[in-house]
């Protein structure tokens, strides 16, 4: 399997390593791009809540022509997948570091390595 590294500079210390397999996994849904690009802009560790508004934020600007969502539900329902879907995949090819019970995550390599998604 081929290795191909997600960072932008290549003497970051920290840098993932994905294989081609992972690296597409993680980019192959919209909703996760979204929270790994809010992530790298984030100076520390975030809540679950504030990636949610994040998201869901980036997702409402996306999606201007449906002015009458709910914005509460497309809220939850990035809750519910990024808590339970999407942060769990990150955190586990090593790009953040998310913990489920306390609902924190933060970047597990530099915000460049993040940017370059």
């Amino acid at each position: 399997m081929s290795q191909s590294n997600i960072a932008v500079d290549p003497d970051e210390a920290s840098n993932a390593e994905l294989t081609t397999e992972e690296r597409h996994r993680v980019l192959s849904n919209e909703r996760r791009k979204t929270a790994v690009r809010a992530l790298a802009d984030e100076p520390e560790a975030a809540t679950l809540a504030d990636l949610v508004s994040a998201v869901a934020a980036a997702e409402t600007d996306a999606d201007q022509t449906d002015a009458a969502a709910d914005e509460d539900t497309n809220s939850d329902a990035v809750a519910v997948e990024l808590h339970h879907v999407h942060l769990p995949l990150l955190d586990e090819v090593g790009l953040v570091d998310y913990d489920a019970a306390t609902k924190r995550v933060e970047r597990a390599v530099p915000a460049s390595a993040l940017q370059s998604t």
